[in-house]
């Protein structure tokens, strides 16, 4: 899972022209957690059962093969949180879709590198396990924590060192510092680049560093 967001980075390239998947369950990781809407319902696949949820209905457990999985970009069709498997549950004779998989995969793994700026060592962002962040803002490094909700994105509070630099590097900076700290969802969008929104139109894009 170390490289899932760059392995979607590409994948998205990919996908505007795919054919409907034909994964099954076999080929999600363990454990595993789809849900869908309209109707409700929720899966959990561990060990090779499956527990499902439906509104208005007790918990059961159904075969784990009427559930389809595919690597690649998802967005709850209520919350439009990214999630990185899209899913198919089979009940009643009829295929309903879903996300699943854990939204922490499409952060870590990778640096984010700042798109937008002229400095020769634009900011950085990586989500680090633990729900950590660390990176540099363009001067100074620092580091804090993010919360992943089942509506968003939160970032901070954030700690930074405190060089003095070039009067360039540090309003970028502050502004850098300002706008993750505004952050309330996120997406990835087709070219695999990471969207961070904050309130009104703040918005900041990164792309994945290369090596």
């Amino acid at each position: 899972m170390k490289h899932l967001a760059t392995t979607l980075a590409v994948a998205l390239l990919l996908t505007a022209c795919a054919p409907l998947p034909t994964g099954d369950s076999s080929s999600a990781p363990d454990p595993f957690t789809a849900h869908g809407n309209e109707p409700f319902w929720w899966v959990e696949l561990q060990d090779g059962r499956m527990r499902l949820r439906q509104a208005g209905e007790p918990e059961g457990t159904v075969d784990p093969s009427r559930l389809r999985v595919e690597q690649g970009l998802c967005h709850d069709s209520m919350s439009g949180m990214p999630y990185p498997y899209r899913a198919w549950l089979t009940l009643d004779g009829r295929e309903w879709p879903g996300c699943g998989g854990d939204p922490r995969e499409l952060l870590e793994g990778v640096v984010w590198e700042l798109d937008g700026t002229a400095l020769e060592s634009p900011p950085t962002l990586a989500f680090l396990p633990d729900n950590r962040v660390a990176g540099r803002g363009g001067c100074n490094r620092y580091s804090g924590t993010y919360r992943l909700t089942g509506e968003g994105l939160r970032l901070g509070p954030l700690a930074a060192t405190k060089m003095l630099c070039r009067p360039a590097q540090m309003t970028v900076e502050q502004g850098f510092f300002e706008a993750l700290e505004a952050v309330h969802r996120f997406d990835l969008n087709e070219g695999g680049s990471l969207e961070l929104h904050g309130a009104g139109q703040k918005s900041l894009s990164f792309h994945p560093r290369s090596p």
